[in-house]
């Protein structure tokens, strides 16, 4: 696999995508170069977001932004 978006509607939910990704990852013995992934957010609502609120992780390992 070369590139995969994962979309998700909630930082929270984005967590739960990103948990399960390494879940089915790990399953299949396959590897993850935690140098590449990176996020992008947008956020369309008038509620902002901090940089603590933007910390998400593939495991134990903290995913770029």
């Amino acid at each position: 696999l070369n590139d995969i978006v994962v979309i998700s509607d909630s930082l929270d939910a984005l967590q739960r995508h990103l948990n399960v990704f390494k879940s089915f990852f790990l399953d299949k013995d396959l590897f993850i170069n935690l140098d590449k992934p990176k996020l992008m957010v947008f956020n369309t609502t008038q509620v902002s977001i901090t940089r603590l609120e933007l910390e998400f992780f593939l495991g134990e390992e903290k995913c770029g932004i």
